[in-house]
């Protein structure tokens, strides 16, 4: 596996369930805080409007300030929400990214690949998690380093045991070691399986 500590990405979109879910979360907390604002910014006004102890003059000035705020709040509206809905996209983007990554090398293990450390983008997020995920490595590496040696020690133990003692042995033990031996043999294929 590559070393990705450089590695761009070259699609804002990774994982479109993810980001889209998180996108519509903030989307939907950005438009209630649209609604109360709003409501508090126009709902007295059209109060106001409706209010028969005004005067026209009055009521014509509320008007214009009504129009006035109408004519600056849906424009800057409309920006913040581009901007809002870029940057959440951006943001989990550094979510969503690592993620990606996680599965493939989840699926590089399940292969038996355990030879490289988990690598992320610096800026993206969950470098706690790619930490543990590494020390997880490192310790599974460690003991199928010492399976591997104890197996090898035991095949070597047993069939030095064999040659030494071949003509002292009755039939029935030599099958019984040479059972052993090849239950030694499915435990090595196990071992050499994963890639350390």
């Amino acid at each position: 596996m590559a070393d990705h500590r450089n590695y761009k990405r070259r699609q804002f979109v990774v994982n479109r369930k993810l980001q889209y879910s998180l996108l519509a979360i903030t989307v939907t907390y950005f438009l209630i805080i649209l609604l109360i604002v709003a409501a508090a910014l126009f709902v007295p006004l059209f109060l106001s409007l409706n209010d028969k102890s005004l005067d026209a003059a009055q009521r014509s000035m509320i008007a214009e300030i009504t129009l006035y705020i109408h004519a600056r709040f849906w424009p800057a509206f409309i920006a913040v929400s581009i901007i809002l809905a870029c940057h959440s996209i951006f943001t989990s983007h550094k979510i969503a990214g690592p993620l990606y990554r996680f599965r493939v090398f989840f699926r590089k293990m399940i292969e038996g690949d355990f030879s490289t450390p988990m690598e992320i983008r610096k800026h993206d997020y969950l470098h706690e998690e790619k930490q543990i995920i590494n020390e997880m490595i490192n310790m599974l590496n460690s003991k199928l380093r010492c399976i591997q040696s104890e197996q090898a020690t035991l095949q070597d133990m047993l069939k030095d045991f064999i040659a030494k003692h071949k003509t002292s042995l009755n039939t029935e033990t030599i099958k019984e070691l040479l059972a052993i031996e090849e239950h030694l043999h499915r435990l090595q294929n196990e071992v050499d399986y994963f890639n350390l």
